[in-house]
């Protein structure tokens, strides 16, 4: 399994030493996973997590050029990477349900429910989200609130609908990295070790990674504690963050990408 993070210590993104961002800052929270189907069966792809810095009190308004944020990305390479990839998505949600100042995931059920046929094991944190999700209006004492980007917004069925319907531009290689058909093929191809394995590694995580910065974005909007003006460019804010771990993505040799499989 491929893991990608700009954090210092990826596996506690909200302990004590939060690097890049100041010991107190809040950090809101957007999660995604992409998945691809392998004789007749729903397989996990990709996850991500994406933690936005956010200030107590007030609205954040960003802009595609200044903003910072973390990231913990990971990309199947072989069906054997099933369980760690679903495990590591729920540490960071028992992490995420107590400690994040909102936590956003499009269509959480949808994921949830094809994550629990997969797992091999218990997934507490996977499990308390699925409850507390149930009535997002009723929080729990100590727990993060909920957006789901699917219905909290408006009614998207994907999640490039609602990034787009709320000002964010993905752009033609952000969009195209989401699409089910695209993923799919880059699944098939790392299966069959492509010989363009680390292009096809490097767009499985832009695509994940850019879906949960567009949730965490929305999630924010949601709660009132970010905003931005449209259209907000969400490659430029990618490829600032994030291209020393996606050099043949938005590294500064990577010139104009083709996409694999389209």
């Amino acid at each position: 399994m491929r893991e990608l993070s700009n954090l210092s210590w990826s596996d506690t993104p909200y302990g004590a030493d939060k690097r890049p961002f100041p010991k107190q800052v809040q950090l809101l929270t957007g999660m995604a996973m992409q998945w691809a189907d392998e004789a007749g069966e729903p397989v996990p792809v990709s996850a991500a997590a994406v933690f936005v810095p956010v200030k107590r009190t007030q609205a954040t308004a960003v802009e595609p050029g200044t903003l910072h944020f973390g990231f913990h990305v990971a990309v199947a390479e072989t069906a054997e990477d099933t369980p760690g990839l679903v495990s590591l998505a729920d540490r960071i949600l028992v992490q995420a349900r107590r400690e994040a100042a909102g936590l956003a995931w499009h269509s959480f059920p949808d994921d949830l429910h094809v994550t629990l046929t997969v797992a091999a094991g218990r997934l507490p944190g996977f499990t308390a989200v699925g409850e507390a999700w149930k009535d997002r209006t009723v929080r729990e004492r100590g727990t993060a609130p909920l957006v789901d980007t699917a219905s909290d917004l408006g009614r998207y069925n994907l999640p490039t609908q609602a990034a787009n319907a709320e000002g964010i531009d993905l752009g033609a290689n952000l969009a195209a990295f989401q699409d089910v058909s695209v993923v799919q093929a880059a699944h098939d191809d790392l299966a069959a070790i492509s010989e363009a394995r680390e292009l096809l590694v490097q767009q499985l995580a832009a695509g994940i990674l850019g879906q949960a910065l567009a949730t965490a974005l929305l999630g924010g909007k949601a709660m009132n504690r970010l905003t931005w003006s449209a259209p907000f460019r969400l490659s430029e804010a990618l490829a600032l963050e994030a291209w020393h771990v996606l050099p043949q993505v938005y590294g500064p040799d990577s010139g104009t990408v083709k996409v694999m499989n389209q």
